[in-house]
Protein backbone atom coordinates (compact mmCIF):
# COMPACT_ATOMS: atom_id res chain seq x y z
CA UNK A 1 0.00 0.00 0.00
CA UNK A 2 0.66 3.51 -0.53
CA UNK A 3 0.31 5.85 2.26
CA UNK A 4 -1.40 9.60 1.13
CA UNK A 5 -1.75 12.62 3.06
CA UNK A 6 -4.59 15.37 1.65
CA UNK A 7 -6.22 17.71 2.88
CA UNK A 8 -8.03 16.55 6.32
CA UNK A 9 -6.92 13.21 6.95
CA UNK A 10 -4.88 10.07 5.15
CA UNK A 11 -5.65 7.41 2.75
CA UNK A 12 -4.37 4.51 1.18
CA UNK A 13 -3.64 3.35 -2.25
CA UNK A 14 -3.41 -0.79 -2.31
CA UNK A 15 -3.10 -2.67 -5.61
CA UNK A 16 -6.10 -5.29 -5.69
CA UNK A 17 -5.68 -8.04 -8.55
CA UNK A 18 -9.18 -8.53 -10.54
CA UNK A 19 -9.47 -12.12 -11.68
CA UNK A 20 -11.31 -11.08 -15.18
CA UNK A 21 -9.38 -7.86 -15.77
CA UNK A 22 -11.75 -5.55 -17.58
CA UNK A 23 -10.66 -2.06 -19.70
CA UNK A 24 -11.43 0.80 -17.26
CA UNK A 25 -9.43 3.86 -16.23
CA UNK A 26 -9.09 2.46 -12.85
CA UNK A 27 -7.29 -1.03 -14.37
CA UNK A 28 -4.32 -2.16 -16.33
CA UNK A 29 -3.95 -4.86 -19.29
CA UNK A 30 -2.13 -7.14 -16.28
CA UNK A 31 -5.29 -7.15 -14.10
CA UNK A 32 -4.03 -4.70 -11.39
CA UNK A 33 -6.75 -2.21 -10.04
CA UNK A 34 -5.88 0.46 -6.95
CA UNK A 35 -8.37 0.72 -3.94
CA UNK A 36 -8.65 3.58 -2.20
CA UNK A 37 -9.11 3.52 1.24
CA UNK A 38 -9.87 6.51 3.96
CA UNK A 39 -7.75 6.67 7.08
CA UNK A 40 -9.03 9.78 8.32
CA UNK A 41 -10.40 13.02 6.76
CA UNK A 42 -11.35 14.68 10.10
CA UNK A 43 -7.75 16.37 11.13
CA UNK A 44 -8.31 19.30 9.80
CA UNK A 45 -6.57 21.63 12.71
CA UNK A 46 -3.24 20.22 12.09
CA UNK A 47 -1.54 20.05 8.28
CA UNK A 48 -0.96 16.29 7.84
CA UNK A 49 2.77 14.89 6.86
CA UNK A 50 4.18 11.73 6.14
CA UNK A 51 7.52 10.51 6.73
CA UNK A 52 8.96 6.74 6.45
CA UNK A 53 11.24 4.07 7.49
CA UNK A 54 11.89 2.25 4.47
CA UNK A 55 14.33 -0.39 5.72
CA UNK A 56 11.44 -1.29 7.85
CA UNK A 57 8.46 -0.95 5.64
CA UNK A 58 7.03 1.60 8.04
CA UNK A 59 5.28 4.95 8.03
CA UNK A 60 4.99 8.19 9.58
CA UNK A 61 2.09 10.05 10.15
CA UNK A 62 1.51 12.91 12.04
CA UNK A 63 -1.72 12.53 14.10
CA UNK A 64 -2.08 15.08 16.27
CA UNK A 65 0.01 18.62 16.96
CA UNK A 66 2.61 16.64 19.06
CA UNK A 67 1.90 13.13 18.27
CA UNK A 68 3.32 11.12 15.23
CA UNK A 69 2.10 7.73 14.78
CA UNK A 70 4.33 4.64 13.31
CA UNK A 71 2.73 2.92 11.47
CA UNK A 72 2.49 -0.13 8.62
CA UNK A 73 2.07 0.28 4.94
CA UNK A 74 -1.92 -0.10 5.78
CA UNK A 75 -1.79 2.98 7.93
CA UNK A 76 -2.20 0.65 11.22
CA UNK A 77 0.03 1.87 14.27
CA UNK A 78 2.67 -0.71 15.39
CA UNK A 79 4.34 1.09 17.57
CA UNK A 80 4.15 3.85 20.43
CA UNK A 81 3.62 6.70 18.85
CA UNK A 82 6.29 9.89 19.03
CA UNK A 83 5.91 12.58 21.24
CA UNK A 84 6.73 16.19 20.70
CA UNK A 85 6.51 19.75 22.07
CA UNK A 86 5.33 21.01 18.69
CA UNK A 87 4.45 20.23 15.26
CA UNK A 88 7.13 19.06 13.54
CA UNK A 89 8.67 20.87 10.20
CA UNK A 90 9.38 17.19 8.92
CA UNK A 91 9.61 13.83 9.42
CA UNK A 92 12.43 11.18 8.20
CA UNK A 93 14.59 8.42 9.62
CA UNK A 94 18.40 7.29 9.03
CA UNK A 95 19.92 4.51 10.06
CA UNK A 96 18.61 3.05 13.84
CA UNK A 97 16.25 6.61 14.43
CA UNK A 98 13.35 8.51 14.05
CA UNK A 99 14.04 12.13 13.14
CA UNK A 100 11.61 14.77 14.00
CA UNK A 101 12.72 18.66 12.44
CA UNK A 102 10.74 21.24 14.63
CA UNK A 103 11.31 24.98 15.24
CA UNK A 104 12.53 24.51 18.34
CA UNK A 105 15.49 21.94 17.29
CA UNK A 106 15.57 18.22 15.76
CA UNK A 107 14.55 15.19 18.08
CA UNK A 108 15.95 12.19 17.48
CA UNK A 109 14.15 8.79 18.68
CA UNK A 110 14.87 5.21 18.82
CA UNK A 111 12.73 3.84 16.18
CA UNK A 112 12.26 0.17 18.19
CA UNK A 113 11.10 1.89 21.57
CA UNK A 114 9.90 5.23 20.37
CA UNK A 115 11.81 6.78 23.00
CA UNK A 116 13.43 10.35 22.33
CA UNK A 117 17.67 9.76 22.55
CA UNK A 118 18.39 12.83 21.76
CA UNK A 119 17.85 17.00 20.63
CA UNK A 120 19.76 19.04 18.33
CA UNK A 121 19.85 22.53 18.96
CA UNK A 122 18.73 23.65 15.35
CA UNK A 123 17.44 27.21 14.23
CA UNK A 124 16.87 27.28 10.85
CA UNK A 125 16.24 31.43 11.08
CA UNK A 126 14.34 31.02 7.53
CA UNK A 127 11.23 32.88 6.67
CA UNK A 128 10.16 30.16 3.77
CA UNK A 129 10.38 27.52 6.09
CA UNK A 130 8.61 29.39 9.19
CA UNK A 131 5.79 30.35 6.51
CA UNK A 132 4.80 26.93 5.02
CA UNK A 133 5.73 25.07 8.05
CA UNK A 134 7.97 22.66 6.61
CA UNK A 135 11.43 22.06 6.11
CA UNK A 136 12.56 20.69 3.00
CA UNK A 137 14.28 16.92 3.47
CA UNK A 138 15.95 14.05 1.71
CA UNK A 139 17.60 10.57 3.12
CA UNK A 140 19.57 7.95 1.38
CA UNK A 141 18.11 4.60 1.18
CA UNK A 142 21.08 3.17 3.54
CA UNK A 143 20.22 5.51 6.18
CA UNK A 144 23.71 7.12 5.83
CA UNK A 145 22.84 10.49 5.89
CA UNK A 146 19.77 13.22 5.74
CA UNK A 147 19.83 16.68 3.80
CA UNK A 148 18.11 19.61 5.18
CA UNK A 149 17.71 22.34 2.97
CA UNK A 150 16.94 26.38 3.62
CA UNK A 151 16.84 29.40 1.48
CA UNK A 152 20.52 30.21 2.62
CA UNK A 153 22.41 26.30 3.39
CA UNK A 154 22.02 22.84 3.29
CA UNK A 155 22.60 20.88 5.65
CA UNK A 156 24.12 17.14 6.24
CA UNK A 157 22.93 15.20 9.62
CA UNK A 158 25.12 11.65 9.74
CA UNK A 159 24.63 9.17 12.60
CA UNK A 160 27.53 8.81 14.72
CA UNK A 161 28.62 4.88 14.09
CA UNK A 162 27.15 2.33 16.80
CA UNK A 163 30.24 1.41 18.11
CA UNK A 164 31.81 4.92 18.42
CA UNK A 165 28.67 5.59 20.70
CA UNK A 166 28.98 2.19 22.50
CA UNK A 167 32.60 3.61 23.48
CA UNK A 168 31.51 6.79 24.71
CA UNK A 169 29.01 5.63 26.75
CA UNK A 170 31.30 3.11 28.56
CA UNK A 171 33.81 5.78 28.77
CA UNK A 172 30.53 7.76 30.71
CA UNK A 173 30.10 4.50 32.45
CA UNK A 174 26.85 4.30 31.46
CA UNK A 175 26.98 0.40 31.34
CA UNK A 176 22.98 -0.71 30.76
CA UNK A 177 22.32 1.74 27.75
CA UNK A 178 25.60 0.47 26.64
CA UNK A 179 24.72 -3.09 26.40
CA UNK A 180 20.99 -2.18 25.39
CA UNK A 181 22.68 -0.62 22.03
CA UNK A 182 25.12 -3.82 21.71
CA UNK A 183 21.93 -6.26 21.55
CA UNK A 184 19.69 -4.02 19.68
CA UNK A 185 22.46 -4.13 16.88
CA UNK A 186 22.78 -7.16 14.35
CA UNK A 187 25.79 -9.34 14.39
CA UNK A 188 28.05 -9.17 11.32
CA UNK A 189 28.90 -12.67 11.73
CA UNK A 190 25.69 -13.91 11.59
CA UNK A 191 26.28 -14.02 7.31
CA UNK A 192 29.02 -16.19 7.62
CA UNK A 193 28.02 -18.74 9.97
CA UNK A 194 24.76 -19.10 7.79
CA UNK A 195 27.24 -19.91 4.76
CA UNK A 196 29.20 -22.45 7.50
CA UNK A 197 25.54 -23.70 8.53
CA UNK A 198 24.94 -24.49 4.96
CA UNK A 199 27.96 -26.12 4.28
CA UNK A 200 27.60 -27.99 7.33
CA UNK A 201 24.42 -29.39 5.57
CA UNK A 202 25.71 -30.27 2.03
CA UNK A 203 28.98 -32.01 4.10
CA UNK A 204 26.03 -34.02 5.97
CA UNK A 205 24.35 -35.04 2.73
CA UNK A 206 27.90 -35.95 1.20
CA UNK A 207 28.53 -38.47 4.94
CA UNK A 208 25.43 -39.91 4.34
CA UNK A 209 26.55 -41.36 0.74
CA UNK A 210 29.88 -42.46 2.12
CA UNK A 211 32.18 -39.57 1.23
CA UNK A 212 34.64 -38.24 4.02
CA UNK A 213 34.32 -34.67 4.53
CA UNK A 214 35.89 -32.57 6.85
CA UNK A 215 34.52 -30.57 10.10
CA UNK A 216 32.30 -27.86 9.13
CA UNK A 217 31.67 -26.76 12.66
CA UNK A 218 31.08 -22.81 12.50
CA UNK A 219 34.44 -21.28 14.65
CA UNK A 220 34.87 -17.54 15.63
CA UNK A 221 38.27 -16.71 14.15
CA UNK A 222 40.05 -15.27 17.71
CA UNK A 223 42.12 -12.62 15.96
CA UNK A 224 38.92 -10.81 14.10
CA UNK A 225 36.27 -10.68 17.28
CA UNK A 226 32.86 -8.84 16.18
CA UNK A 227 33.35 -5.15 17.81
CA UNK A 228 30.11 -6.26 19.60
CA UNK A 229 32.22 -9.12 21.25
CA UNK A 230 35.07 -6.40 22.07
CA UNK A 231 32.13 -4.42 23.58
CA UNK A 232 30.87 -6.53 25.95
CA UNK A 233 34.18 -8.12 27.11
CA UNK A 234 35.48 -4.31 27.76
CA UNK A 235 31.70 -4.16 29.39
CA UNK A 236 32.67 -7.03 31.86
CA UNK A 237 35.68 -5.47 32.74
CA UNK A 238 34.53 -1.97 33.30
CA UNK A 239 31.69 -3.45 35.49
CA UNK A 240 34.52 -5.62 37.51
CA UNK A 241 36.50 -2.37 38.27
CA UNK A 242 33.14 -0.86 39.57
CA UNK A 243 32.89 -3.70 41.48
CA UNK A 244 29.67 -5.12 40.36
CA UNK A 245 30.94 -7.98 40.29
CA UNK A 246 27.57 -10.58 39.20
CA UNK A 247 26.86 -8.27 36.52
CA UNK A 248 30.48 -7.96 35.53
CA UNK A 249 30.82 -12.33 35.11
CA UNK A 250 27.44 -12.32 33.33
CA UNK A 251 28.92 -10.39 30.31
CA UNK A 252 31.89 -12.67 30.58
CA UNK A 253 30.18 -15.38 30.84
CA UNK A 254 28.42 -14.77 27.36
CA UNK A 255 31.17 -14.46 25.31
CA UNK A 256 33.19 -17.68 23.96
CA UNK A 257 36.47 -18.37 24.74
CA UNK A 258 38.16 -17.22 21.87
CA UNK A 259 37.44 -13.93 23.02
CA UNK A 260 37.30 -14.34 26.72
CA UNK A 261 39.05 -16.65 28.98
CA UNK A 262 38.73 -16.68 32.97
CA UNK A 263 42.28 -16.82 33.40
CA UNK A 264 42.48 -13.22 32.44
CA UNK A 265 40.86 -12.33 35.85
CA UNK A 266 44.27 -14.02 37.39
CA UNK A 267 45.55 -10.54 38.18
CA UNK A 268 42.85 -9.76 40.51
CA UNK A 269 44.78 -12.83 42.81
CA UNK A 270 48.42 -12.47 42.26
CA UNK A 271 49.27 -14.11 45.63
CA UNK A 272 47.85 -17.12 44.01
CA UNK A 273 48.38 -16.98 40.32
CA UNK A 274 51.88 -15.46 39.97
CA UNK A 275 53.54 -18.49 38.16
CA UNK A 276 50.65 -18.20 35.50
CA UNK A 277 50.80 -15.42 35.07
CA UNK A 278 52.87 -14.74 32.37
CA UNK A 279 51.02 -17.31 30.08
CA UNK A 280 47.53 -15.26 30.24
CA UNK A 281 46.47 -13.92 26.93
CA UNK A 282 47.24 -9.77 26.98
CA UNK A 283 43.97 -8.45 25.32
CA UNK A 284 43.70 -4.89 25.49
CA UNK A 285 40.20 -4.58 23.96
CA UNK A 286 39.73 -0.89 23.79
CA UNK A 287 42.17 0.07 26.74
CA UNK A 288 39.25 1.37 28.63
CA UNK A 289 40.47 -0.30 32.27
CA UNK A 290 43.58 0.27 31.52
CA UNK A 291 47.17 -2.25 31.20
CA UNK A 292 45.98 -4.64 33.27
CA UNK A 293 43.51 -5.46 36.13
CA UNK A 294 44.50 -4.48 39.30
CA UNK A 295 44.38 -6.36 42.68
CA UNK A 296 41.07 -7.64 44.41
CA UNK A 297 42.07 -6.29 47.90
CA UNK A 298 43.07 -3.26 46.30
CA UNK A 299 40.63 -2.82 43.83
CA UNK A 300 37.97 -3.03 47.09
CA UNK A 301 39.68 -0.93 48.86
CA UNK A 302 40.18 1.93 46.24
CA UNK A 303 36.14 1.65 45.83
CA UNK A 304 35.23 1.97 49.53
CA UNK A 305 37.61 4.79 49.92
CA UNK A 306 35.84 6.48 46.84
CA UNK A 307 32.27 6.12 48.06
CA UNK A 308 33.36 7.45 52.09
CA UNK A 309 34.72 10.75 50.08
CA UNK A 310 31.98 10.87 47.64
CA UNK A 311 29.26 10.14 50.35
CA UNK A 312 28.96 14.03 52.11
CA UNK A 313 28.53 15.28 48.46
CA UNK A 314 25.66 12.99 47.67
CA UNK A 315 23.85 13.66 51.03
CA UNK A 316 24.32 17.31 50.18
CA UNK A 317 22.49 16.61 46.71
CA UNK A 318 19.81 14.78 48.49
CA UNK A 319 19.17 17.63 50.71
CA UNK A 320 19.05 20.32 48.12
CA UNK A 321 22.53 22.01 48.50
CA UNK A 322 24.76 21.35 46.04
CA UNK A 323 28.67 22.41 45.30
CA UNK A 324 29.63 23.87 41.99
CA UNK A 325 31.46 20.73 40.67
CA UNK A 326 28.26 18.97 41.31
CA UNK A 327 25.64 20.92 39.53
CA UNK A 328 27.08 20.32 36.04
CA UNK A 329 26.48 16.97 34.01
CA UNK A 330 27.82 15.17 31.43
CA UNK A 331 26.76 15.77 28.08
CA UNK A 332 24.94 13.17 26.44
CA UNK A 333 26.62 11.04 23.75
CA UNK A 334 25.87 12.31 20.54
CA UNK A 335 23.91 9.98 18.36
CA UNK A 336 23.94 12.64 15.45
CA UNK A 337 25.62 15.60 14.63
CA UNK A 338 25.04 18.56 11.50
CA UNK A 339 27.38 19.41 8.82
CA UNK A 340 26.91 22.79 7.18
CA UNK A 341 27.37 22.44 3.30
Amino acid sequence: SILIAVPGGYQTLTPIHQPHPVATSSSSSSGIAYQITVLADHLHEISPMLGSVPDLGLGLMLWEENMVLVTDASGAAVREPLQLLMSPLALTSAGMFIVALCDDGIHVFDRTSSKEVQHIDFAHDDAYVRMQQRLPTAADDAGRAIVMATTQAVFRLEPIAIEQQVRELLKRKRFDQALDLIAATPAPLDQEQDQQQQQQQRGSLEASTGSQIRSTEPQIRSDHPSWQQIALAQAGLLLLLECEFEAGLGVLESLPVDVWQPCQLFGLFPGVTARWSSKVPNRSYWGLHGHHIPDLQQLVTDMLELRAATAPRQQQQQSGTTTPSSSSSSPEPAEFHVLVQ
